[in-house]
């Protein structure tokens, strides 16, 4: 637990010399202590999935994910497609205002985005809550909490939002929302 808020505390203030001493700590750690749920947070943490992102950078679409049945996922399955990604979490109250406004605007045929739903809560509580209230867009984990993509774009909180072009360019990127603003904000990065 300390090493893993040590290493997302200096993962999110930027402090690469603690992020060093941190992997020389992380390489003395026993095999079965890295393969372990927190063990894997902690690598991610430590050796990022690569740079962070931001409007005009191709979108990493080789990104694994998980459904809720558990079977692994490419983000490439989405290739070529105009797409809005929510980083969400189920604990998140603006998040659930947020998934009523978008499944309304899915609903009323307005959406110019295909939605991709990208929980970071662990495994359990997805599951509890994907199963609670059901999304009507493919959602995804990839079990990494906010330690996996999400962290690359490089915003403080969730909802989060990624407008991806078709032709695989990040076109905004924001967290937050205030009711009504959704569809004008995509709509505006199109």
């Amino acid at each position: 637990d300390i090493m893993l808020a040590t290493t997302q505390s200096a993962a999110f203030s930027k402090d690469k010399a603690s992020l060093n001493e941190l992997q020389q700590i992380w390489q003395k750690v026993s095999p079965q202590h890295k393969d372990s749920p927190k063990g894997n947070q902690i690598s991610t943490v430590i050796y990022p999935d690569g740079e962070p992102l931001k409007v005009g950078d191709a979108f990493p679409y080789g990104t694994k994910v998980y459904d809720i049945e558990g079977n692994e996922h490419l983000l490439d399955e989405f290739k070529g497609r105009t797409l809005l990604l929510y980083f969400s979490s189920h604990g998140c109250k603006p998040c659930v205002g947020v998934k009523k406004e978008l499944e309304e605007i899915v609903r009323s045929g307005q959406s110019p985005v295909e939605i991709v739903g990208l929980n970071l809560d662990g495994e359990t509580s997805w599951k509890v809550g994907s199963k609670a209230r059901p999304a009507i867009w493919p959602e995804f984990n990839e079990l990494k909490g906010s330690d996996g993509l999400f962290r690359r774009f490089e915003t403080l909180g969730v909802p989060t939002f990624v407008v991806v072009s078709d032709e695989g360019m990040i076109l905004d990127i924001w967290a937050g929302a205030r009711a009504g603003m959704l569809l004008d904000r995509i709509n505006a990065a199109l």
